[in-house]
């Protein structure tokens, strides 16, 4: 009778389970647009593996990540930090793979949409967006801020002689815009790009 009393008063003072709450959990999206086979890895855990080329979300919590991406069977390791509130690009094509952050920014309207342009594997290259020409370097991304719809697209070389790709970019959001040397643009996130037209 004591030992049943006791089992009582012990069960009476026992914290209550926590409970979890599905609203209450903060991750950030990770969203990988492979335009070659690949596989992926979050932290040393295999998340998945894109037989063809398309695009895969995960959600990983706040803080710093390793992201490893296997294209033809090459790893490429990529350290992250996931901000609550910013969404984490990987693209990964023929070129190499790269990663690039996004937050919604603070008074941007759909009157202007950021696309990042980063240049791989040459030391510059020259677009030909609407009707201005840049050059643009290797190295950090270069911003650029466009309407959103069409723009017509060329890509060159940097002395603009030899060009590698013509066509229509159109833009609806934030996106990537990847250039390499020879090669048609790799496009992620809130862009496309359709080329001879």
């Amino acid at each position: 009778m004591w030992h049943l009393m006791l089992s009582v008063a012990l069960a009476a003072d026992a914290p209550a389970e926590p409970t979890l709450d599905a609203e209450a959990a903060v991750t950030v999206p990770i969203v990988v647009d492979c335009k070659v086979p690949a596989e992926i890895l979050v932290d040393k855990v295999k998340l998945g593996e894109l037989h063809y080329p398309g695009k895969a979300e995960f959600r990983v919590p706040p803080g710093a990540h390793q992201v490893r991406i296997y294209v033809a069977g090459n790893p490429t390791d990529l350290p992250i930090d996931a901000v609550e509130g910013s969404t984490i690009h990987v693209l990964a094509g023929k070129t190499g793979v790269t990663t690039t952050t996004t937050s919604a920014a603070p008074g941007a309207t759909a009157d202007q949409i950021e696309l990042s342009v980063r240049v791989v594997g040459v030391p510059a290259v020259q677009i030909r967006l609407d009707d201005g020409r840049q050059v643009i370097q290797s190295g950090p991304d270069t911003v650029l801020t466009l309407a959103p719809g069409q723009h017509r697209l060329s890509i060159r070389s940097a002395d603009g002689t030899a060009i590698w790709s013509n066509g229509i970019l159109e833009v609806h959001g934030k996106g990537v815009l990847q250039l390499s040397e020879g090669r048609m643009p790799e496009v992620s996130g809130g862009a496309t790009f359709h080329s001879g037209t």
